[in-house]
């Protein structure tokens, strides 16, 4: 019999859906997800759910859902994963399942240990107690975030490393980067992302400021992916740093043409002050980018060799932004070894490794099979 699956989900998005749609179609897995919502403003992609795998949405009351909790209450042989503690009913469902002795995982970005109050730090810890000490898992993006889960006080052996799933595109449909040095194209960066202060594309601009008084309006360009408050203040700082013809606004993109741009460009930065973990790294690195990523992005930290498949800067370092640009734009064949290494990386973590990760975690606990 199929191990019966319940994934609570915030939205559908792209990656995520890459992830149902591979659990829907291995024989041993009978998925359900649960979406709060179909769309955030803050993500509003229109792309279909066509994934093939079955999918509902939050029916609230007072807040809740009160068929997932009935679920979440009644049904102990089946798996339920939530995908975070943040939400009343994901919330409700895990304290649910951990009441009655039933099978439940949550799955987690790399947790914001910054700037809390003296209360909330409290009140956070002793919740934490209760899901680290209820869950049957506790599933992370990434190696820095179960660090950070450990200091929390969650076991070392319930910890499990489940970061975001990427597609890997084929090869033969990804450009090649170019080679050449001397007089030749401007080195194609592009940054993704909502434009929030927390992102620091302004770091971004100013690092570029400093590569093209250098080298000359011809080095680079920059394309900006995405849309949000901070973006006026960008195009203004564009203006007054005259480089309007090295930067390209390209506003919010569905997804699929969000990876057509990153596959024409040559090197993603990410100069986040805090990034949980940064899907846009993983996609770059699957398309053979070298990625210019803060140390305060997650995903950086946990797949890129500094040197090697790209670079990791301190966050907010302009200078140090643009002297690893200027590297890559000066060495041509420097950055193509780089982006190869990038996707040897991103080829250890095809999705069926995801669907393998899910099933050895849900079959630990012999009563999960339906």
């Amino acid at each position: 019999m199929p191990i019966a699956l319940h994934w609570l989900a915030s939205q559908p998005t792209p990656y995520n859906n890459v992830l149902f749609s591979a659990l829907a179609q291995d024989e041993d897995i009978a998925l359900q997800v649960h979406f709060q919502k179909l769309k955030w403003p803050s993500h509003p992609w229109r792309e279909p759910i066509d994934g093939g795998f079955p999918w509902r949405c939050y029916g609230r009351l007072g807040g809740l859902d009160g068929h997932l909790l009935r679920q979440a209450w009644m049904r102990r042989r089946e798996f339920f994963v939530v995908s975070g503690w943040n939400e009343p009913t994901m919330l409700a469902v895990m304290l649910l399942r951990i009441v009655r002795g039933f099978p439940v995982a949550v799955w987690t970005d790399t947790p914001d240990t910054r700037r809390r109050s003296v209360a909330k730090r409290y009140a956070r810890s002793g919740l934490l107690r209760v899901l680290f000490a209820g869950a049957e898992r506790v599933m992370v993006t990434g190696e820095a975030g179960a660090a950070i889960l450990r200091d929390l006080g969650c076991p070392a052996e319930k910890i499990v490393i489940f970061p975001y799933w990427v597609p890997l595109p084929p090869l033969s449909s990804i450009p090649p980067l170019p080679v050449a040095t001397g007089e030749c194209e401007p080195v194609r960066f592009i940054a993704i992302g909502r434009i929030e202060p927390v992102k620091r594309f302004d770091v971004a601009v100013a690092a570029l400021r400093m590569v093209v008084r250098e080298l000359g309006p011809r080095a680079a360009r920059l394309r900006l992916v995405g849309d949000g408050s901070e973006r006026s203040f960008l195009e203004q700082q564009v203006r007054e740093a005259g480089l309007t013809e090295c930067v390209e606004f390209s506003g919010w993109q569905e997804h699929w043409n969000t990876v057509r741009l990153l596959s024409e460009s040559d090197v993603l930065v990410h100069p986040a002050e805090w990034e949980p973990y940064g899907v846009g790294v993983l996609e770059a690195m699957a398309y053979g980018k070298p990625v210019i990523a803060s140390d305060m992005t997650m995903a950086s930290v946990d797949r890129i060799e500094h040197g090697i498949s790209g670079f990791i800067c301190r966050a907010g370092d302009v200078e140090e932004m643009a002297g690893l640009m200027k590297q890559l734009i000066v060495d041509r064949a420097r950055m193509r070894n780089m982006g190869e290494e990038a996707r040897r990386i991103a080829e250890k973590w095809p999705i069926s490794r995801a669907v393998q990760i899910v099933k050895e975690m849900v079959a630990t606990r012999p009563d999960a099979r339906a």
